[in-house]
């Protein structure tokens, strides 16, 4: 259960219009009836709906969305303003976001509709909905209806204009062109009653359903989460943990996919990596999901393991650009094995990995066996990353090709490990080292600059660590780089710095210092 907050119900009542979801806008509030306005202030319904609704007919009701109807008992409330917030979305606040907006039309031949709509003159006259946020976009033709003298046409949505557009006709429709409606009569068409565009709240995105369910004080309402299967996880501010539930039922209605959302509390942590979550809608542990990814087909709990959709661009850039077909992977830390059953899978690689979370390591190989990897070509150890990052050295056939940490908290620790490395190892390459690491930049140094030299810390002794740290490691035969991954906050960035493993600086690593 969300912390028990407070919110009113006057809030309740929150009207559709700029002051009430235009977050950062001072505007006065648009025509009644004419749009919805996106968190981020932007219309969904156009200034062309105002002219239609100017041109067509009356202005849709401005009436506010309901939100609260009489649901005494309601067991949280705003914190802000002491109304009571219901537990679930009413009947009344989806019929409130409805808007009927009339468009003018002509009618023409149904054999004649195609060849209509893709002649150039008629296109430029035809309803274009620039900038309609709603799913599925109006249709341009419709049916006539269902008269006898309707049967056989079809009725053409007209963009609406706020003055004469060329020369007046006025058989078809006052602002027509009029070589355009000399085209429209010349395939029979005819004036036809304008069109009802009706928009509701299937249709409506989730972004502006959000910006009318929660209320002005709490605005920008939330908008950006991730969907892991079938469970959406919100990570909502304080501002909007009263309305979770809402939100979350605003989710599952708008995203079929979607029946279990969650709500993340604290902070990643512990020595698995995991957080505690809030069960917002749908059923208690109901957290096991199934995904694809790249292909690869990834079965967990999202309770017991970590998990960040937001890396896999992070995960595709290494099996498709750093991994090579048939060389050795190591992970220290490789979680479900996204990373692993992938390389193993597309690349016929050879994966050694290891994770302390025995869960992972149980859904790690589990997700190997689910995509058919060989056994003799995927093993996974349930331990201390410090000691499979020692062992990997002394393994017969030498290092890996490829030594993955991403563990951007604490992986530069573990760095030191290196030095129990054979100087000279089997195998005729070096092993190249992905660390990943959070860095920020500050007066005095850039964020790439500062990921370098918290990997510099750890490979070299304290008397190089003044200055010419990249330089030094590189005089090592290092090639060391830095790859920007993602932010995660304000001026805290996490870097993936890669470098070879060379003899040179296991030498230097373990005090055999080499003139450099």
């Amino acid at each position: 259960m969300p912390r028990k907050i407070a919110v009113p119900a006057a809030v309740l009542a929150v009207a559709v219009s700029a002051a009430s979801c235009g977050i950062c806008s001072a505007r006065p509030p648009p025509p009644a009836g004419a749009m919805f306005v996106r968190a981020s202030a932007r219309r969904i319904l156009p200034r062309p709906v105002l002219r239609a609704s100017r041109i067509s007919a009356p202005r849709a009701s401005s009436s506010a969305p309901v939100l609260f109807s009489s649901l005494p008992g309601s067991p949280d409330v705003d914190p802000t303003t002491g109304v009571p917030i219901p537990p679930r979305i009413t009947d009344d606040f989806r019929r409130s976001l409805s808007r009927s907006i009339l468009y003018p039309t002509v009618r023409v031949p149904a054999s004649e509709a195609h060849r209509a709509v893709s002649h150039p003159a008629v296109r430029t006259v035809l309803a274009r909905f620039d900038g309609w946020n709603v799913h599925p976009r109006p249709r341009v033709v419709r049916s006539a209806g269902e008269r006898e003298e309707d049967r056989g046409y079809r009725a053409l949505l007209l963009e609406p204009a706020d003055g004469d557009a060329g020369a007046v006709g006025a058989a078809l429709h006052p602002h027509l062109p009029a070589a355009v409606e000399e085209y429209l009569l010349s395939i029979h068409a005819t004036a036809f009653p304008p069109a009802e565009v009706r928009i509701g709240y299937a249709q409506l995105p989730l972004s502006e359903i959000l910006c009318a369910l929660v209320p002005p004080h709490a605005h920008p309402p939330p908008s950006g989460f991730e969907i892991v299967g079938h469970v959406a996880h919100l990570n909502l501010k304080p501002a909007h943990v009263p309305y979770g539930r809402l939100v979350a039922e605003a989710i599952v209605d708008r995203l079929p996919s979607v029946r279990t959302v969650v709500n993340k509390v604290g902070q990643v942590g512990g020595p698995y990596r995991t957080y505690q979550m809030d069960i917002l809608a749908g059923e208690a542990g109901d957290t096991a999901v199934e995904l694809v990814e790249g292909g690869v087909k990834l079965r967990f709990d999202l309770s017991k393991v970590y998990w960040s959709a937001r890396l896999q661009g992070e995960r595709n850039r290494l099996v498709t650009q750093e991994f090579g077909r048939g060389q050795t992977i190591a992970d220290a830390f490789c979680g479900v094995g996204a990373v692993a059953v992938r390389a193993a899978s597309d690349l016929g690689c050879t994966v050694l990995s290891n994770d302390l979370n025995p869960a992972a390591c149980g859904y790690a190989e589990e997700n190997a066996r689910r995509n058919g990897v060989p056994p003799d070509r995927f093993s996974v150890s349930c331990g201390d990353a410090r000691e499979f990052i020692r062992g990997l050295g002394h393994r017969e056939g030498g290092p890996p090709d490829h030594l993955l940490m991403n563990l951007p908290a604490s992986s530069t620790e573990f760095l030191d490990e290196l030095r129990w490395w054979p100087k000279e190892p089997a195998g005729a390459t070096t092993c190249s080292v992905h660390v990943y690491t959070f860095a920020r930049a500050d007066g005095s140094t850039t964020a790439e600059r500062a990921a370098y030299d918290a990997v510099a810390d750890v490979l070299l002794p304290e008397f190089v660590r003044a200055v010419g740290r990249r330089e030094h490691l590189d005089a090592l035969g290092c090639a060391i780089r830095a790859h920007e991954v993602r932010d995660v906050a304000p001026g805290k960035v996490v870097f993936c710095v890669t470098f070879q493993a060379t003899r040179a600086l296991i030498s230097h690593m373990r005090g055999d210092f080499v003139d450099v």
